[in-house]
């Protein structure tokens, strides 16, 4: 019923639209979703606002939550809510020039992260050069060997092969222990040594902590964590949500 009703409510300018408004003073020029609506020239996003209200209350979002979300997701595109991060250009896919980049924050031990690692590469390929993908550690306390996954990953994209070396990890996140992370070296054509040597003297643990509380600084506290021109992503891991909210940006 409740999908029902914001279907109605959306697409007829009788509807009451005063029962469920949403106030926007810090992200939009129209301070409610029913000025939006009543006046859509100046305010587009306001069908957008309309049609991810549809969306959330299909997937049983309750109307006080419905209205929750969308108030605090289109706050966040203010510029003051958004966050600036040092990437590494080598661990970016994409043109440097896209007016949209994805910054992702991930461990190469979390199940989540290596399920959502081929959804990425897919919406960055799906924008042809209008999107970017850049990726920070965030080895978590919990797993034994991400440090040293991690820590293999920078010094691989020094090497120009850090997709190369993701792809692997993520591939075999049930074995990342060194003896594997040697191999993985010599598959790549990685220095096996030079590998070896960071995993046993931690050189490269100060670079992937500095990834690390970047996010920290963010307020991230799991992974992934997806950024959108700086700008969380808080809906699920969903292609077709990805793409929404990136449409939503290139709309902003």
């Amino acid at each position: 019923r409740l999908a029902s009703w914001w279907l109605c409510f959306f697409f007829n300018d009788t509807a009451p639209t005063e029962i469920y408004t949403l106030s926007l003073h810090d992200a939009l020029p129209i301070s409610t979703l029913s000025g939006c609506l009543h006046d859509p020239k100046p305010c587009e996003l306001g069908k957008r606002m309309g049609a991810l209200a549809v969306v959330l209350t299909k997937m049983g979002g309750t109307s006080s939550e419905v209205t929750n979300f969308i108030e605090s997701y289109y706050r966040d595109f203010s510029e003051k809510r958004r966050h600036s991060f040092t990437l590494n250009e080598a661990a970016c896919e994409g043109p440097a020039e896209a007016p949209i980049t994805l910054t992702e924050f991930a461990d190469f031990e979390c199940p989540y992260c290596g399920a959502s690692w081929p959804l990425f590469g897919e919406v960055v390929k799906a924008h042809k050069g209008k999107v970017r993908l850049c990726f920070l550690n965030f080895p978590l306390k919990q797993h034994d060997y991400s440090r040293g996954a991690a820590m293999m990953a920078l010094y691989a994209s020094e090497q120009g092969k850090f997709f190369a070396t993701a792809d692997q990890l993520f591939s075999k996140q049930t074995e990342l222990e060194p003896k594997h992370l040697l191999d993985y070296a010599t598959k790549l054509g990685l220095d096996r040594a030079a590998v070896e040597a960071l995993l046993d003297d931690g050189s490269y643990d100060a670079k992937v902590e500095a990834e690390r509380q970047q996010g920290v600084k963010a307020g991230i506290t799991g992974t992934p964590s997806l950024f959108i021109n700086g700008r969380l992503y808080a809906f699920p891991l969903d292609g077709a949500l990805i793409m929404r909210s990136i449409q939503d940006e290139f709309d902003w």
